[in-house]
């Protein structure tokens, strides 16, 4: 454990740095008033704490052993910075205390969670065996897709009542209980019950309804699988693929990509992640198949007019091949 930790400060060092700098550039609000108006500067600087947070958890559910112990450490330093920072200005608003979601959330590194001295959460942090279970890597997706939600909405939005009500969800969650009550779902191994769990842990999946269209084992080696599902959001039906490796006995979702079913002006999208994946939507009945560096994508139907292609692909032109036998390059956005 000594020798780990000498390798992770460093990493944990340069990360809080960053951190820090990063936050040093966000301004506290200001209200002429003193109270009752919260102006762009906390819209603006909130929302970019939540994406800079958002990116963290993914690093971390993508990493494992000592990797993953500095990542938590990063994560949690983020988190108490992000608390600081926004607590003077969210305590303005009596609304909804901003900051209460960073403080909540230093139990994933501390293993211990307390609210007015009483303890919320006591547990072992994520790091403890040098790997995070199915649940957690699924619970700090969630915490993302969370953040990223307010983030994107609140561009949307131009009044303290309209944020409040976006991030309400959020704030009142209570994410150590969140935690706790999910991790029984992950128990299952097999592909099937461990993708639905994860859907499923969702606060607000009844209001977006889900349903799978295509899943597959042992795609590019035998411990891993994809799944094809459609989703009806607040952007309207999107169609996402999801890929996921299996760890000893769980599943962890490594990374995703996601089109809108309707024409949007994006035409294929590349994954970040290894292995890289091409995906994306044909709405011209006159294609007839979509290749990549020469190799065929699948196509799956999702209605008569809507089709969504995909394929795990090095880098290479994206081609169009209609029913006539003409063929034609597709740039990924019509922009």
């Amino acid at each position: 454990m000594r020798e780990s930790a000498k390798k992770i400060m460093p990493l944990g060092l340069i990360g809080v740095i960053v951190i820090g700098v990063f936050l040093l550039t966000l301004e506290a609000p200001i209200d002429s008033e003193g109270k009752g108006v919260m102006d762009d500067t906390f819209f603006d600087d909130f929302s970019a704490g939540l994406d800079v947070a958002a990116v963290k958890l993914h690093d971390v559910t993508n990493s494992d052993g000592d990797e993953l112990q500095a990542y938590l450490h990063e994560l949690k330093a983020m988190f108490l910075l992000l608390d600081e920072q926004f607590y003077e200005g969210s305590a303005q608003y009596e609304e909804i205390e901003y900051s209460r979601v960073f403080e909540e959330l230093t139990f994933i590194t501390t293993g211990r969670n307390e609210r007015d001295r009483v303890p919320g959460y006591e547990g072992e942090p994520f790091y403890y065996k040098g790997e995070l279970s199915a649940g957690e890597r699924a619970f700090l997706q969630t915490v993302a897709t969370d953040f990223q939600d307010v983030s994107f909405m609140h561009n949307a939005v131009d009044t303290p009542e309209a944020f409040n009500r976006i991030m309400e969800r959020v704030v009142n969650r209570d994410y150590p209980a969140f935690y706790e009550k999910n991790l029984e779902k992950y128990e299952d191994n097999t592909l099937h019950d461990s993708f639905h769990a994860m859907m499923n842990q969702h606060g607000d999946r009844e209001e977006r309804p889900y349903s799978v269209l295509y899943m597959d084992e042992g795609v590019l080696q035998n411990n891993d699988g994809i799944v094809v599902f459609t989703e009806e959001n607040n952007q309207g039906e999107q169609v996402f693929l999801v890929y996921l490796e299996k760890m000893g006995q769980h599943w962890h979702w490594k990374h995703s990509l996601g089109a809108n079913v309707k024409e949007s002006g994006i035409n294929w999208r590349i994954s970040h992640g290894s292995p890289h994946f091409y995906a994306g939507m044909v709405n011209d009945k006159n294609v007839e198949r979509v290749a990549v560096d020469g190799q065929e994508a699948t196509i799956i139907s999702i209605n008569d007019d809507d089709r969504f292609w995909f394929i795990h692909a090095s880098e290479g032109d994206v081609v169009y091949r209609n029913k006539d036998g003409t063929e034609r390059v597709i740039d990924s956005s019509d922009f």
